[in-house]
């Protein structure tokens, strides 16, 4: 097991109750990862394209069903589209507004349960670059100066941000050629 220790300086939000309003974050949100926080256990670090990064206690997936909920987005109209579209219903992409498709990535090796997720969410909009590492592993470094490893390839990465583009245009398309009341 991969355990996180917290780095100084970053404010930890591990209660509902100490968790900032999302409406605070959403708009600026860049990237959030699964992780096992030292002394915690399961939390995400999330990236603001600030450059800001906090810890919350909630997975990756609550944080993505959260924002899915802020953003008003009914996630499974957003599956159900996405097999239709693209033929799979695995690693479905958040779209959100401004153009902003968040891709699932492998953040974790291996699950240590089988509630726990591996798959954290980056926006291809906010990497500044990635470098590629041994064991098919890569890291992501964001524009705010942020990096993350993930297990993948840099070709495995770039499919899955050609994919969400794919299907985000493919969405707007499909909402452009409805017929008004």
């Amino acid at each position: 097991m991969e355990i996180h220790r917290p780095v100084p300086g970053i404010p930890q939000y591990l209660t509902t109750a100490t968790i900032p309003p999302i409406e605070k974050w959403a708009g600026q949100i860049a990237s959030w990862i699964p992780i096992y926080l030292e002394n915690y256990g399961n939390a995400s670090r999330v990236h603001l394209t600030s450059g800001f990064t906090m810890y919350l206690g909630r997975s990756a997936q609550q944080i993505y069903r959260d924002l899915a909920r802020f953003y008003c987005i009914d996630l499974q109209g957003l599956r159900i589209a996405f097999l239709e579209e693209m033929g799979k219903s695995q690693y479905l992409p958040l779209i959100l507004p401004n153009k902003r498709v968040f891709c699932a990535m492998k953040c974790r090796k291996e699950p240590q349960n089988k509630n726990d997720g591996v798959m954290g969410y980056i926006c291809s909009t906010y990497v500044q670059a990635s470098n590629s590492q041994p064991h098919k592993q890569t890291d992501i470094v964001l524009k705010c100066g942020s990096t993350i490893r993930l297990h993948m390839t840099q070709a495995q990465i770039r499919r899955r941000f050609q994919e969400g583009k794919k299907f985000s245009i493919l969405l707007s398309h499909r909402h452009s050629n409805e017929e008004g009341c």
